[in-house]
């Protein structure tokens, strides 16, 4: 790889060697993101860009071209047996004309032409019979004017494109000539402002191109005395400043600056000490005026528009790759720098690609910096305020209050001082107010402060529990003056208090659940005071309150009127957890929440009654739900501070402007702190220091950006990539194609992460898809015919484009309805009717030779034109029918087709020998099911299993030769493959498995293992402000005794010292029942001697054991316990106790000692445990998080737990869990988490409140386990009972098609035959007559056959359609019988109906009800030649409905009546049946009685015949 080095001079280095006469500025102003090559750029060598007329950003590499959409990268390599490829895969310029043809010159491989609409290249190098004529294969530099010219150079000269003969024509070096080129290595090629084309070459400086018509000539410099470096230099880059000179980056002699007009030049080389780097790999100009410069070996240089003017100095900020430095450039080599149409600055260097973020350098970041004194004492920032003398404050979350200065970055620091009574209360400041004295109010999580900034005293406001007229609660949360002489006090847990200023007297209100009109909860966020006088306090949990009145004069028994969420109710506020609130100059207030997004009302119509919100949340473009700050802006904008970055809002065009960590901020995650300057700038606060931006610096663009279609897969097809698709705006589905996938990508590389997504279907979707950031549409099942998708999406700031991406999306017909198939239908049809209106037409003119003779025949001259047409009829039907007999014979099979595995579950108890199995089944036979589960797993594949010490076994016949071996059973005949995951611990025992039966290939799912986990709780942090040792012990306790492992304390001598609750509880013993016993009293001699001492003893000789065991107590009988010894060394280092952790960590902390030993084993659980203080900022975390979650401890204490978060949950469901933690609840659920690397777990997540001894929460304690094996297991297992159901679907969908593809063109035949004998009526002979009808007969079976196995498939996938209501039932099989009544009169039979009811309405399906009847009718006279068949309506002793069919046919046999009910199971098979029939109707009619909750019985005598009977179970009739 060339061009790269490992020399990096240090800017220190460089001023001491040139001394002044170089300046390079300290402060960095420039910050650059890293663009990601995972995702697939070809090499991270990257020698060109060039954005294309369409918005593609083309790059060129050492290894590969692509284009970039702002996601991936599309890549183009050289295949040596494809001659539309591009001919070298090492890329050194790229250039579009203006037929939008990309031009592409490469290492080795001459210059490509790229047609984007037919994805070919067009190859132009040297090489035998090539008429390109080319004098050189390296192109280093292509330029394309408006005109349609294309010029290049390479180490061959300069070349202009001859189109008319697509060939380049070649001007080089002549001795000769004056006016042809200086050099024949051309560098760069370049178009200044006043467009003189420039050529850069190698030794032979610069050159300007002179054209008049078709000749070029040029000029050189070499006759300037004073242009000595321009004339000959080794120029490699051009650029031209906002001055008109330009600025020639060379190849070993530094900068050259040029002035054309006036022939003058500068050099600026470490030669004469005014630039570091002699050689110069690319220049350029930007927008701006700025001069952007890579070097080969010192990074990148920038020179700003001001600095251009080069007196005797030369001023620029250097930046240098530095492997901690998260937004510096990747690397010193600096290959190349491009400006796109769009301002945006790429770099491309041998690390990659670097893009100049101009967002993050407008937020300006202050933090903690432990090397500095100065600077802000910590990190977290509870508040921020500028007070009327232009001073700012910061208050940190527990390092006091900051005077900071915003210009020098230093701060003066006042903290609590407990030896000084006029110092601050408490360090956490979480609230700042000036009173109209020039005094601020600070509120602490401990006391209220009057502090004077002059003298840096404080006066405290402390509660009095003694004095009902002090402070109502110590910790302060929120701070209004109202400029009457009184302050309003929001606290943390106690409510609100009003302080009379001229009297230091406090007025009291807190939260009574038996009064509506107290304040609705005693945790207060915010206090604020409208325009039209409105009080509002924003409580958490107890909704936004307003104080009833206006202009009052005294704040005694006030009432407070809530505004809370009501799910009924659109317009009510979207949370009760509020977190600010702000009034724009429109009168509009706007209330932040948490987890409930922004809301929005108005109070122009002064009194309000009722809010009427507008809501806002991240689908509509809000970056997060939980809103801490809000404030406005000189120009009317509303700045948000949320969960996940900063928000602008444009109230008038209802768009979110989004800012995250990647554009300068402090994090994602913010607090409740934001002050706006007297200047207009604003300042937001978090947990890792705070931003402070000037608004105006955002000009957020309206600019559209272009979207293309990044993939579309179809069905099973290959997938299609953006190279074929960037001129495609018709897509076609083929018959049979049920899928289509389609990506896309909008062309904005500001942000890509930012861009939003909507898409729709006209013609199918009647509304757009909001998919946020998501870039897929996903269509399944569309109907034929025309669509239209749009795609819409916005550019990085949130502004929607106004053009859409049209895409035509055509499903073409299946054959028998496309046009082709029509065209045959009129055509066969027409046929017909010409043969027909023949033979009338001959008939007729017979009938007028011979008007009275009588036509005894009918007259057919051509008797074999009628025979061929019947035939082919004919032919058709015996075809269908063939298809119908297939159907029937292996009905089975047809409709199991998609039934055809078995999946198991099981969990293997090694003492017993036996398998407990879970299954989910697709069969109907459980005994079959369970029978295989159990015998085939359990002895076969488990045992075999653990035998070759493999995870997977699939042997089915050693299996069913087990199964015969063992004379278990007879092997399953479906029984085919078997795929056995084995479920082992952490120690690689055997603890269970899972099965996959299959009878139709094998399933491909892998599961990994199942580890069995113990857990147990976390060392408690001694840092907690508890002072009382009986606080400690009680905390201890609680942690111990409230988690579910069962935790003892057993000495040398094989004595209990102490065991938890869950111990004690779980094996329903007292605890004097364990203190003092020894291991034999509760286990038994037995197991103690034979599992528990070996260990035991090991563990006193100081080894940490694990082990696994059955043991058995009397009261609870035999259980198996995951059991762990952890040795106790004392002072004297001897081994004095084993902490036995069964479960949980257990024991009962009475005294410092007993928590000293318990705690060894509380630091060495793998059970997840956290704390944090009442505002939910972790204060400890135990080893194991450490362990699970990747974080050091140091990296989460002080952070909120919020940082786990994984995005799969609404903040709404972190809201509703905050708001019961807060209010002493405990809370238990499932969760998924992030871990430092990215990746999710899955976890039991436990979290309860701990107390002080005045019942006050003091924070939250979470214990977590990793659930994630378990879930995987759990996700299998639901993913094999999805595919079941996904197969259900699909054999729906199937017998739905088959019923299509065979009814529509019977019921054509059948239409044909009747329109054939209506028409030939009396002329038909005999046998025709007997053909037709026999035809018909068939056609009608055969589409009856079909409608029931559609009806069968119906019920069995749960698709079939059950409307209740009520039904006469005696009105219902009236009708239904006289049909068959007459088909019984036909045969002779006799038919008798009888209602005996009065009444026989029913509740029920009518459809199916009349289904049944149909089904036993027919069956009554399809199998009855003689004798009678009765159907009577009545009801039995319960008063339930019933109807009975009763006939002489020929009965049933004993063996068959069991199996009747069966799908396609008849008594008489094959071909030579007596009777017609497909072995559906009793399976339908058994499955309509179930839906209808009604029972049907048979009774039978083979050759007397059969009654059925239908039970309508609670039927009152």
């Amino acid at each position: 790889m060339r061009r790269k080095f490992s020399n990096i001079y240090s800017l220190l280095a460089v001023i001491i060697l040139f001394g002044c006469n170089i300046i390079a500025q300290e402060l960095k102003s420039l910050s650059f993101d890293k663009v990601i090559a995972e995702n697939g750029l070809p090499s991270s060598s990257v020698d060109a860009f060039f954005k294309d007329s369409k918005g593609l950003m083309w790059i060129g590499t050492e290894n590969g071209l692509c284009f970039f959409d702002g996601y991936k990268f599309h890549s183009f390599q050289n295949e040596p047996n494809n001659p539309n490829s591009i001919t070298d895969n090492w890329i050194l310029s790229i250039n579009e004309d203006n037929e939008g043809n990309i031009w592409i010159g490469t290492h080795n491989g001459g210059i490509n032409k790229y047609n984007k609409k037919t994805n070919k290249f067009t190859n132009y190098k040297i090489e035998e019979n090539s008429i390109a004529n080319l004098k050189n294969n390296r192109v280093w530099t292509i330029y394309c004017d408006n005109g349609g010219s294309v010029f290049y150079g390479s180490s061959g000269g300069f070349n202009v494109y001859d189109k008319q003969n697509d060939k380049f024509v070649n001007y080089c070096y002549s001795a000769t000539d004056s006016l042809s080129l200086s050099n024949d290595a051309v560098n760069k090629i370049y178009k200044d402002s006043k467009n003189n084309i420039w050529i850069c070459t190698f030794g032979g400086g610069l050159n300007r191109l002179i054209k008049s018509g078709s000749s070029i000539k040029f000029e050189r410099f070499s006759n300037y005395a004073g242009l000595k470096n321009v004339a000959n230099a080794r120029v490699k880059t051009i650029a031209e400043d906002k001055n008109g000179n330009l600025w020639l980056g060379t190849f070993s002699d530094g900068l050259i600056l040029f002035n054309y007009q006036n022939k003058t030049e500068r050099l600026f080389n470490s030669k004469n000490g005014l630039f570091p780097d002699d050689r110069i790999n690319s220049l350029i100009c930007d927008l701006s005026g700025n001069i952007f410069v890579g070097s080969n070996k010192k990074g990148l240089f920038y020179i700003t528009n001001e600095n251009t003017k080069v007196s005797n100095k030369l001023i620029y900020e250097q930046y240098t790759y530095a492997k901690d430095q998260v937004y510096g450039v990747s690397d010193n080599t600096i290959i190349s720098i491009y400006q796109d149409y769009n301002g945006i600055i790429w770099l491309g260097s041998n690390r990659g690609i670097n893009k100049l973020n101009t967002t993050r350098g407008k937020f300006k970041l202050f933090r903690n910096n432990p090397e500095n004194p100065n600077s802000v004492s910590e990190d977290i920032i509870k508040s921020l305020f500028q007070d009327s003398k232009g001073n700012f404050w910061v208050g940190t979350y527990h390092e006091g209050l900051n005077k900071f200065d915003i210009n020098t970055g230093k701060s003066i620091v006042y903290k609590n001082n407990p030896n000084d009574i006029n110092s601050l209360s408490n360090n956490s400041i979480w609230i700042i107010k000036e009173d109209g004295e020039g005094n601020l109010w600070v509120g602490t999580s401990f006391g209220l402060n009057k502090f004077d900034p002059s003298s840096g005293k404080a006066k405290a406001y402390i509660k009095d529990p003694t004095n009902p007229n002090s402070l109502i609660h110590n910790n302060i949360s929120a701070l209004k003056f109202l400029g009457d002489g009184y302050l309003w006090i929001g606290t943390w847990g106690g409510g609100l208090s009003i302080l009379d200023l001229r009297g230091d007297k406090f007025i009291n209100y807190f939260y009574d659940k038996n009064n509506a009109y107290s304040i609705g909860n005693d945790q207060i966020k915010f206090i604020f005071s409208d325009s039209e006088k409105n009080i509002w306090i924003g409580t958490l949990g107890g909704g936004l309150n307003k104080v009833e009145g206006k202009n009052i004069s005294h704040y005694e028994n006030l009432k407070f009127i809530r505004y809370v969420n009501d799910e009924k109710d659109i317009e009510s506020i979207s949370s009760n957890s509020i977190t600010s609130i702000y009034e724009d100059s429109d009168k509009n207030i706007y209330v932040g929440t948490f987890g409930g997004g922004l809301n929005k009302f108005s109070i122009k119509d002064g009194e309000i009654n009722k809010l009427k919100c507008e809501k806002y949340f991240i689908e509509d473009g809000l970056p997060g739900n939980t809103v801490y700050a809000i404030t406005g802006d000189d120009k009317g904008f509303i700045w948000l501070s949320t969960n996940n970055g900063i928000s602008r809002f444009d109230p008038v065009n209802k768009i979110f402007t989004n800012f995250n960590k990647n554009d300068g901020l402090q994090g994602d995650d913010f607090e409740q702190s934001v002050a706006r300057f007297k200047d207009g700038r604003l300042a937001f606060g978090g947990y890792d220091g705070f931003n402070v931006f000037n608004p105006s610096d955002f000009n957020i663009s309206k600019y559209n950006v272009p979207i293309i279609l990044s993939t579309v897969k179809i069905g099973d097809e290959k997938e299609l990539s953006a190279k074929d698709l960037l001129y495609v705006n018709e897509i076609t589905m083929m018959p049979g194609q049920k899928s289509i996938s389609i990506e896309f990508a909008a062309l904005d590389f500001n942000d890509a992460s930012k861009i939003n997504y909507k898409y729709m279907l006209k013609g199918f979707d009647k509304d757009w898809h909001l998919i946020g950031t998501k870039r897929q549409a996903v269509y399944t099942n569309l109907d034929y015919g025309e669509y239209e998708l749009l795609i819409a999406a916005t550019n990085s700031y949130g502004v929607w484009n106004e053009k859409t991406l049209s895409v035509k999306l055509i499903v073409q017909p299946p054959f028998y309805l496309s046009n082709y198939a029509i065209v045959v239908y009129v055509i066969v049809l027409g046929l017909v009717l010409l043969i027909i209106f023949r033979k009338k037409l001959k008939a007729e003119k017979k009938r007028s030779v011979n008007d009275e003779v009588k036509i005894e025949q009918p007259i057919i001259n051509n008797e074999k034109e009628i025979d061929d047409l019947l035939f082919a009829i004919s032919d058709s039907i015996n075809r269908v029918e063939d298809l119908q007999n297939f159907i029937m014979q292996n009905g089975e099979t047809l409709l199991k087709y998609f039934d055809s595995y078995l999946v198991v579950g099981a969990l293997y108890n090694n003492f017993e020998s036996k398998i407990e199995p879970i299954f989910y089944k697709t069969k109907k036979d459980e005994n079959e099911i369970s029978a295989i589960a159990e015998r085939a797993f359990s002895l076969c594949a488990f045992e075999e299993a653990i035998k070759i010490n493999s995870s997977t076994y699939n042997d089915s016949e050693q299996i069913k030769n087990i199964i015969i071996a063992n004379n278990l059973s007879e092997a399953p005949k479906n029984l085919k493959e078997f795929y056995t995951i084995l479920l082992k611990n952490s120690k690689g025992k055997i603890m269970g498995m899972l099965g996959f039966a299959q009878n139709n290939g094998l399933l491909k799912t892998k599961l990994e293992k199942s580890q069995f986990e113990i857990f147990v709780l976390p060392q408690l942090s001694r840092a907690m402000e508890i002072k009382q040792a009986d606080d400690v012990r009680k905390k201890y306790e609680f942690i111990v005794n409230a988690s579910g492992s069962f935790m003892t304390l057993i000495n040398a001598s094989y004595i209990y010292e102490a065991a938890n609750n869950a111990f004690v509880n779980s094996h329903k013993l007292k605890r004097e029942e364990v203190i003092g016993k020894s291991i034999a009293d509760i286990w038994g001699k037995k197991d103690f001697e034979t599992k528990i001492k070996l260990y035991f003893d090991k563990a006193l000789e100081g080894e940490t054991i694990n082990y696994q065991a059955w043991l058995e107590t009397k009261k609870t009988g035999l259980l198996c316990y995951d059991i762990t010894y952890y040795p106790y060394l004392n002072e004297l280092g001897e081994y004095t106790h084993v902490v036995v952790v069964s479960r949980d960590i257990t024991s009962l902390v009475k005294a410092e000692e007993t928590v000293r030993k318990l705690n060894l084993a509380i630091e060495q659980t793998d059970e997840v445990i956290f704390m944090t203080d009442i505002e939910g900022i972790i204060t400890y975390v135990n080893p194991a998080f450490e362990k699970i979650y990747g974080f050091k401890k140091e990296e989460v204490v002080g952070k909120r737990p919020s940082m786990l978060k994984s995005g799969y949950f609404e903040d709404e469901e972190y809201t509703k869990m905050w708001v019961q933690l807060i209010n002493g609840k405990p809370i238990k659920a499932e969760m998924i988490n992030r871990m430092k690397n990215g990746e999710f777990i899955e976890i039991e997540n436990s979290i309860s409140p701990f107390f002080d001894s005045y019942n006050n929460v003091l924070g939250f304690i979470a214990v977590q386990r990793d659930i994630s094996e378990r879930k995987k297991v759990e996700k299998a297992l639901k993913e094999a009972k999805d595919l079941a159901e996904l197969s259900d679907k699909l054999k729906g969908e199937f017998l739905a098609q088959l019923s299509h593809e065979i009814r529509t063109p019977l019921n054509s035949v059948i239409n044909s035959i009747q329109f054939i004998q209506e028409e030939l009526n009396e002329h038909i002979t005999e046998d025709a007559a007997l053909l037709f009808d026999s035809v018909s007969v068939s056609a009608k079976r055969i589409v009856r056959t079909v409608h029931m196995i559609v009806n069968m498939s119906e019920l069995q996938t749960g698709s079939y359609e059950y409307i209740q209501k009520f039904v006469d039932i005696g009105e219902l099989a009236e009708n239904t019988s006289k049909t068959y009544a007459e088909a019984a009169k036909e045969k002779e039979i006799e038919f008798i109906y009888q209602n005996n009811l009065e009444s026989s309405r029913i509740f029920c399906d009518e459809y199916s009800v009349e289904q049944i009847i149909h089904q036993l009718l027919d069956n009554a006279v399809k199998f009855t030649d003689k004798g009678t068949i009765e159907f009577t309506i009545d009801k039995n002793k319960f008063n339930e409905l019933t109807f009975k069919v009763r006939d002489t046919g020929i009965g049933i046999s004993e063996t068959y009546i069991t199996k009747m009910y069966q799908a396609f199971s008849q008594e008489q098979q094959g071909y030579t049946r007596k009777y017609d029939g497909n072995g559906l109707g009793l399976a339908l009619t058994k499955k309509y009685c179930e839906i209808n909750n009604a029972e049907i019985f048979c009774t039978s005598q083979k050759g007397l015949g059969t009654e059925f009977i239908v039970v309508f179970n609670n039927s009152k009739v």
